[in-house]
Order: structure tokens, then sequence, then C-alpha cells
């Protein structure tokens, strides 16, 4: 077959040997150091599938090509290794040159519409099923034209992948595999498309190394691609050894000891100067004999200073410190290659460290699976743990520091439970690590050990990587070892049944549906949690369901005392360690027949250790974690386009682990190709990597207000924090963000706080007493009177406890706007669906649509639809849908829906037809409130209406993220403040009515609203150090009266 000379395409395919109509599609060289060529036919997500008694591996060859290597237990079973490829025009057939250990049929798999970056082998479809080739025992080629398999040549066109399929034992090592073309044409064609595009992906790469430092105009105008490439690389490996002499240059300087880094970091940068000056003349040569030196000086520093004196430390102003001295943030991306064999084809390399380092990155994201590092309970895996000690040890010779995340998968003993404990399925709560705590804990007590003489360890993510608490159809009931705990817990709490029926049998609706039932005792484990008491919705619940509070209270003493028991065992080997804590997964992701949103209580840990945020950058729980440590980080978040984020998160204080160091296509990783190119969305990490790392918050003599976040509303129908924060920060206080749960029990937490504002409703009993009795500060309440935490009114509820604090009522009675106030509350649970993608506005689902729907709250986001980012990580159009009943009340009036924020842009239906719409041509769309005026005609009063909201995700999360979420009437109320001017207040259907008459003696009236009954009620009260505001939607910095509001309460302080 004639062979194309490499010299006739250079540019395209240099280094490829092609044939006539073929390409060596595997066998060829790359200039990138971290990129390996087997990553084309192991990175297409769900490529190893099979029985679960078989075990399937790729492994590499001494020879260093590709091995796929299955073993069983010696029962019948299968498995199968798939690859693609993506360029046009497809090839006509494959040749495959191979040795196998077993001689019989090979049976293979064709499919098509196989796209790396649009999930791999979960979304091809399958051309033929199985086709069996002959196969002999020792070294073969295979050649399979497409068009001899049976099929129509439609069909054979479409094929871009392979499976190859074992049913017993077998070693099969790949040798070459060839893509066959009908002509030299097409072969050229396909080797063109594969490096097509070189120069835009090497953009990215060109704008960093700028960014680092090294001028790349001459870089840039090299013609040959791959030359350009190779001086890429070359700037890449000078950037990282500087990385190199600078961080051990200021560890030896602090130790006062002598070394000559100074001196090599001289050589370096006259290196940077010579390949910018002349790229293509640029010797390698002096760059390895430098490295010799660099590496010397690091050998002898690691050798001669103690472990004790390279230890990362935690200091008492809440930062971490590098052992340099300098403070430190976390700033580490997920490092994936972590999760591969050290004798696998995607084993990390020293070279990542590198590229890492050249990048700006100060420490790393390390992957631990629980099911490698402990197959057998009590023993860890020396492999495994080798190959993740050899990770840290590199990750210190560039000044990394370490963040360990125990990751999932579980063990199978430990997925199993107890011994002697029947589990009833539990299957979608594999990677819950609260059913077992004591094996847990244990667990990570074998891995302080083994992990005792590595310093430069950050912290420990306790308890799991992003781990459920009742992620089941049954929810807590399909966890006998859980239930236990639950009861033990509220005979713990309350004592004797009748305490505990004081809590829960007062409920303000239905309350004998919510009442302990004589059939429920603690002594048995039979009292259940939310969920089991008959409930049409999650939405009832969340209104009116008191078990609620006690469950979070139990999973907040829950997430304490696991925390606590890991952080002791590990400081068993290192005394200083430090844990951070993971919230703990809900909302969208839990399946219990209550879904809770963790975030309420995600700070309700061990006070030993540090909250951090997932998948939270910027934002209020961001806002949580920074309240209590500025060593606080997030733990995993994609970087695409999300520079605003990266800064608001960073001018908090907040570190962060950018997900992630892989390149395995789709949204979320770094990396653009299997070449390991940058993408150009995530290029502002590396121009913001200098500042990302210095940057802290300057500190401030001006006055604190504390924010108590309401967590049971955190934790169900949404909180009400809004711009509270900007709020107060524009008038020049500090702010700090607690949650109710913790404040409640730590109170200590309030002492520097000038003032405290929080909502009021379901207020936490236990919060108003450490309020009245322990906090000496101004207090204001905001949002409803009527009900506590335990959805009790009157006496016992919320309204007894204000009277028997002698604060704002006459007597223990409050009412509710209700449908005076013109306002159809739709936060809540809705359902959400990707939509298909399409150009131009979106259109409603069809109305028969009923399959393949999420329930999602709202407020709240969503995005990233898979905890593994690559594979569901979803940029494009979704639904989100609820259904609502309007009150007959509303009929005549003039109707609005007002939502606070949608992210990006939005297509709003009512009953089928179009009633608003705001695109990218708005200013700051993603953050702009929605205001549509709903035509005459579409509500139907009194009876079920359907709203669709149809939402295209232009870059990173998406959602209805902000409220308020309601239709509001045509007619307005009005704060009347004393000798001010009126403004408008918005106030939901649920706000408290408080007539002047019903007020206690002693109340000073600041701020009033008149009801269309002409009846005037309190809006604003103060009544000795406690202040209380009647709005009960999101604050907004928009809000006039909001403004006001915060001026008035704290005009004492004067910042």
């Amino acid at each position: 077959m004639l062979r194309i000379i490499p010299e006739i395409i250079p540019a395209l395919f240099a280094g490829i040997a092609l044939a006539a109509a073929e390409v060596d599609w595997l066998n060829y060289e790359k200039p990138s150091p971290v990129s390996r060529r087997t990553d084309l036919l192991t990175m297409g997500h769900n490529s190893l599938v099979g029985s679960p008694n078989f075990k399937s591996e790729l492994k590499t060859a001494e020879t260093g090509e590709l091995q796929w290597v299955v073993s069983s237990d010696g029962q019948k079973g299968w498995a199968v290794f798939r690859f693609g490829w993506e360029p046009v025009p497809r090839p006509n057939g494959i040749e495959m040159d191979f040795t196998s250990t077993l001689a019989g049929d090979l049976p293979l798999e064709f499919f098509g519409s196989f796209q790396l970056s649009n999930g791999g082998f979960y979304r091809t479809k399958s051309i033929i099923k199985s086709k069996k080739f002959p196969m002999t025992a020792g070294r073969q080629t295979l050649t399979i034209p497409f068009s001899k398999l049976g099929i129509k040549p439609e069909a054979a066109s479409e094929i871009n992948a392979i499976g190859l399929t074992a049913r017993q034992p077998l070693k099969i090592t790949l040798h070459r595999i060839r893509l066959l073309f009908d002509d030299e044409k097409q072969a050229n064609q396909f080797a063109g498309a594969l490096n097509a595009g070189m120069r835009d992906r090497q953009k990215p790469m060109l704008e960093a190394l700028t960014a680092r430092g090294i001028s790349c105009r001459k870089i840039a105008a090299i013609s040959d691609p791959f030359r350009r490439e190779k001086a890429i690389w070359q700037g890449l490996e000078l950037l990282g050894q500087s990385e190199q002499l600078r961080y051990y240059g200021k560890l030896n300087a602090r130790h006062r000891r002598p070394d000559d880094s100074a001196g090599l970091l001289k050589m370096n940068h006259e290196l940077q100067l010579k390949l910018a000056a002349a790229p293509e003349q640029f010797d390698d040569r002096a760059t390895a004999r430098l490295q010799l030196q660099t590496d010397a000086l690091i050998d002898r520093t690691l050798r001669e200073l103690p472990e004790s004196e390279r230890r990362y430390t935690y200091g008492a102003d809440t930062r971490f410190y590098a052992p340099t001295g300098e403070p430190y943030r976390m700033f580490g991306p997920f490092f994936f290659r972590a999760m591969f064999s050290a004798d696998g084809p995607n084993s990390w390399r020293k070279e990542d460290m590198r590229y890492l380092a050249a990048l700006g990155f100060n420490g790393i994201r390390l992957f631990l699976s629980w099911k490698e590092m402990e197959p057998e309970r009590g023993k860890l895996n020396p492999a495994a743990l080798e190959r993740n000690r050899s990770i840290i040890r590199e990750a210190e010779r560039y000044g990394l520091g370490v963040s360990i995340d125990l990751h999932w998968p579980y063990p199978g003993w430990f997925n199993a439970g107890q011994p002697g404990v029947t589990r009833t399925g539990a299957h979608r709560a594999r990677s819950n690590s609260y059913h077992w705590s004591e094996a847990l804990v244990e667990s990570w007590r074998l891995l302080g050990k083994a992990f005792r003489d590595c310093p430069n360890i950050v912290a420990f993510e306790l308890p799991t990587n992003e781990t459920p608490l009742a992620n089941d159809p049954e929810g807590l009931k399909a966890f006998p070892e859980l239930m236990r705990e639950w009861n033990d817990f509220l005979k713990r709490t309350y004592g004797s049944r009748e305490a505990l029926e004081l809590a829960w049998n007062h409920a303000a609706v239905t309350p004998e549906k919510y009442a302990l039932r004589a059939d429920e005792n603690w002594d048995d484990a039979t009292i259940l949690p939310m969920g089991f008491q008959g409930e049409s919705s999650p939405d009832e619940a969340y209104r009116n369901n008191p078990r609620i509070q006690d469950y979070l209270r139990w999973a907040a003493e829950k997430q304490r005392t696991v925390s606590g028991a890991i952080i002791q065992a590990i400081r068993e080997s290192i005394p200083a360690a430090q844990g951070m804590f993971q919230r703990t997964i809900g909302d969208m992701w839990d399946k219990s027949p209550i879904p809770i949103n963790y975030h309420g209580i995600m700070t309700c840990a061990d006070e030993r250790v540090i909250v951090g945020t997932h998948y939270n950058m910027g934002g209020l729980n961001a806002e949580k974690a920074v309240s209590l440590s500025l060593g606080t980080y997030d733990s995993e978040q994609q970087m695409e386009n999300c520079g605003p984020d990266v800064a608001a998160h960073v001018k908090l204080g907040g570190g962060f682990c950018p997900f992630a160091f892989h390149a395995i296509g789709g949204g979320g990783m770094l990396f653009s190709d299997n070449d390991w190119h940058l993408k150009p969305s995530v290029t502002h990490l590396v121009r913001k990597a200098d500042w990302i790392r210095s940057y802290w918050p300057e500190p401030q003599n001006t006055p604190t207000v504390a924010i108590i976040t309401n967590s049971r509303q955190e934790a169900t129908s949404g909180g009400k924090t809004g711009a509270l924060p900007a709020l107060l920060r524009k008038l020049g206080y500090q702010v700090k963000v607690y949650e109710s749960m913790r404040a409640a029990t730590s109170p200590q937490l309030l002492e520097s706080a000038a003032a405290v504002i929080t909502s009021a409703d379901y207020l936490d009993p236990r919060l108003l007493e450490q309020l009245t009795a322990r906090y000496p500060g101004r207090v204001l309440l905001t949002g409803r009177l009527d009900l506590d935490a335990y959805v009790r009114t009157g006496e016992l509820g919320l309204p007894g406890q204000l009277v028997r604090q002698h604060l704002f009522l006459r007597r223990p009675r409050v009412a509710a706007l209700a449908d005076s106030a013109g306002a159809v509350n739709l936060a809540g649970t809705w359902e959400f669906k990707p939509a298909p993608k399409r150009d131009g506005a979106m259109l409603p689902p069809a109305a028969d649509d009923r399959k393949g729907w999420l329930r999602k709250p709202v407020p709240g986001h969503w995005g990233e639809l898979g905890m593994t980012g690559s594979l569901t990580y979803h940029v494009g159009d979704g639904w989100m849908r609820r259904t609502f009943t309007a009150p007959k009340s509303l009929e005549g009036q003039h109707l609005q829906l007002r939502i606070g924020a949608i992210d990006d842009i939005d297509w709003v239906w009512i009953n089928g037809r179009l009633v608003g719409s705001t695109g990218t041509d708005v200013q700051n769309y993603w953050m702009a409130p929605r205001e549509y005026t709903i035509p005459d005609g579409v509500i139907h009063f009194g009876r079920e209406n359907e709203i669709v909201v149809g939402i295209r995700n232009l870059r990173d999360d998406a959602g209805i993220w902000r409220g308020p979420v309601e239709i509001r009437g045509g007619f307005a109320l009005r704060i009347e403040f004393a000798g001010r001017k009126s403004e408008l207040l918005p106030l939901s259907n649920q706000a408290t009515a408080l007539p002047l008459t019903e007020l206690a003696d002693g109340v000073k009236v600041h701020g009033t609203v008149t009801l269309p009954d002409q009846t005037r009620c309190a809006a604003l009260i103060e009544q000795g150090r406690f202040w209380w505001f009647a709005g009960d939607t999101d604050w907004t910095e928009e809000s006039a009266a909001n403004q006001q509001v915060l001026k008035q309460f704290l005009a004492h302080l004067q910042p």
C-alpha cells in the first residue's frame, strides 16, 4: 500500500505513520510530556464494563503498549473493553495488530455516535450487538472492513467505536490500531482532522505562559504547530522548575540554611529569556542540567530538614501557613490521575506535578478510593498506599500542599453494614459513610498512621467525599443502624414520651397527622422521622411537619460527633492534623421521601474541624465557612468561565480545589483534549494565580453584624437571606454569617457581633432563648411571628414564647395576611428536566411529557447534574415546572410574576402561554430580577395551574436561584415610616398581620402598613434591644424599604 511521506503534511500529522488508505491511529509521539498516547483508548467514559465477578483492567506492558487483562472467580461472566474515534471522515474499516493469550472467538460490538465530550459510551448507540471473529493464541492481525459486516451502508458509515468482549480470562496486548479508508484523500482528511485546530488549542497555553512571565510573541510566530507545541512545553518545564527553586529558597532561608537557590533561579530566568528570544534554537539540555542541580538542592533539603519543619500549620488567625512561614490558601486541583493504578496506562507522572506548579497552583486534592485503599477491613492495600504516598512526596518537591479526599466507591464490606444488622436494600446509599461510623473512624485511624510522615498534607476532608445521610426511597428506614441512633437521640434529648409529645403533637395544621403514634417507641427504634406521615408532597412536610426540626438536630449532632471522632483518630498519629468538614449531600440528590438540603446545617461540625464548602464558591455558604475560619476551602468546583465566582470567593478569604486536573472531556475538566491543553474558559485561573495565592482580606475596625440563617428554612423551602450581606457591607459593616442550628449551641460565636439579624420564620426556640438570655446586643427579627420550628402556634409556639419574654405581643395570638396580601408563593419543590438542544428561543415541553423529571428546590441551582461533572455537566437548556392554585381573591387584579433572579436566560409559560423572557441583552442578565405581567385569561382562578420556566445555561450553574418567586396582585402594600416617605414592601401571603392594637405595652412603632380593609398593622417595631420587621421575602438591594429598615435598626452603631 502506498505510503504518504511525512514531508507532504508536516503541519497536519507529523510523526504519525500513514499508508495510502490507512491511519496508524494509536502509535504516534506527542510533544506534551503529560499526555499519554493510550488516553485515546482509555478515556471514553464507561470504557470498561462487565459482570461483577469479572475483573477488567487496563495495564501497561513492559514494552509500553496497552494491555487489557481480564480475570474472574471461575464462574461464568463477561467483560467488555471499548474505544472510539471522533474525527470525520469516518473510516470504512479497522485493522488491529494484537497478541492474545487465548484462542477462540473474539466477539466484537460496533457503535455509532461516540463523542468523548458528550458522555463517551454513556451515550453511544449500538449498531451491531455482537459479531464473532476468529482469534488465535499469539500475535495476529485482524482486518475488518465495515462494509463486510452485513449491515446497510449508511449504518456502516456511522461506526466510530468498537468493543471487545471476553467471556473467560485473557490478556490482549494492543500493538497497532490502523483505521482504514477508501483512498489516500480520506486518510489525509482524517489525519488533518485529528490535528485541526491545533493553533486554537495552543492559544490558551500561550496565554498561560505569558501570564506566568514568559514572553510568547516569537513562540506564537512559529509556523509548524508541532515545533510551537514543543516550545510551549519547554516554557512550562522552566516555570515548574522556577516554582521549585522559589519554594525551597524561601524554606531554607526561613531556617537559615545556606543554599544556591538564588543562583539557580537566576539561571532559570536566563533560560526563560533565551526561550522567548529564540524558541526554535532552544537547547533542552540546559534545562535538564539545571534540573539536576535543582533536584540535588531539594534532595539535600528533604534529607536534612526534619519533617516537623516541613509541615503545614494552622494559625491562631484561622489561616493555614506553609512551611516557608507564609499564609497559605488552598489552590489545588482535583488530581484525577491518582485514581489509576501505578502499572496502568493512565498512571500519574512526575511531569504532572511540574505542569501543576507551572500553571501557578500551590496544591492538589488527592483522590483516595476507599474501595481500593481498604478492600479488606483493617488492612490497607500496600500498592495503593505507596502510589498515593509517592504522589504526596512528589507534590512536596514542588511546594504543593495536599488535601486528602477519601472518595467513593466504598468497600463492599462497609456497604454491607455492621455484622448482624439486616439491611433493606438501600442501593442508592452505597456512599453513605454515616451508617457505620465506628468502621469509618477506624479507617481514618489507619490512614492517619499511614500518612503520618507526609508533612505537606494540609487537611483531611471529613467524613468522606459527597456522603449522603438517608438517600433511599425508604429514608432512614433503610438503615436500621441509623434508625437506632435517631431513636436514641430522641430519648436522650427528651427523656420522656410526654416531653416529645409536647414538641410534636401540637402542629398548627393537621396535628393528628404528625403526632407521636401509640405504636412508635424509642426503645424498639420505631419512631419515624419525617416522610412517613402521609403528606401529599415534600412541600406539605416542609410547611407543617414538626419532626423535621428534630431530624435536623439529630443530623447536626451526627455530623459533629463523627467529624470529632475522625479528627481525634487522625491526631493519634498526626497531633496537629486538621480536618475539613465536607457538607452532607442532599437536596436534588436526596431520594428519601422528604428531601433535605443539608446546606442548612453545613457548619454543624466538631469545633476542632474547619468547615468547607463543596460547589458553593463565593455565595452564602462560603460566607458561613469564612465566618468560622479563613482556612476554609471549597473542595470541588468546575472552573469554566468561573472568574467572578473565584474573585468573590477569594475576596471573602476562602481557598478552593478546581475540578479537575484531567482531560476526559465535557464540562468540569481543566483541559480540552488528550494532549492536556488548557480550555480557554479556565485561563482566568492562571492569570490570577499569584493574586489567588497571596490576597487576604484587610482587617477592618467597623462594627460587625451577625446574620443568623434559619436552618429549617434553608434545609426545606429555602432561606431568605438574599442580598442582606451585600446590603450591610454597602452600609459599611463587617458581616459574619452563622446558622441557627450552630448558633443555638455555640453562643460564643456572637461575642464579637454588635448586632444580630435573623429570620423569625419557624424560629428555633433554643436560638430565641440564647438571644434573650445570653446575647447582650441589638437583635432584628424578620418575617413571621406565628410559628416556631416545631410548627406550633399560640401558647406553645413562638407567640407564647414571645409573650413570656415580654416581646412585642400583648397575647399569644398572631394572624397571617393570607390572600389579602395578594400573592401566591411559588418557592419550594419544582420538577426539572434537561431540554433538547435547539437554536433560537426555547419551546415548552409537550403537555404529555411526564417521564424523567427530577425534583429540585427553588430558589436553587442546577447545572452540574452528576457528581462527576465531566459526565453530566449540563450547559444548555433545561425546563423547570410546578403546579399551583391561584385563589379567587386574585381574580380581576393586575397580576405580575416576580422572580428574584434566573441564571442565565429564560422563557416563562403559564398554562402554555408565554408570559415573559429575558435574554443576554439585559445587563447582568444572570442576576437581574424578573417581573412579567400576566395577561388576562391566562390564570385559572380557584383551580390548578402550571408554570414552566425554560432556562438556558450558558456556563457553570443555572436555575431560579434568588427569591422571591411569586405571583402578586396588582395592588401593593407600602410601609409608612414615621417622618419619612412610604416604600413598597413585598410580603408573602403567609406574612404576619400584627394590628397595632395587639402590640404589648412599651413597643415603639417605626413603620406601619395599611391592609385593604384599612387595618393598620405594625411593620417595623422596637422593644428594648429587640426589633421586628414584617418583611418575609428575600432581602434585595433594590428595595428601598430594606435599606431604610437597616439604617434605622443600625443607627446606633454609626460605622
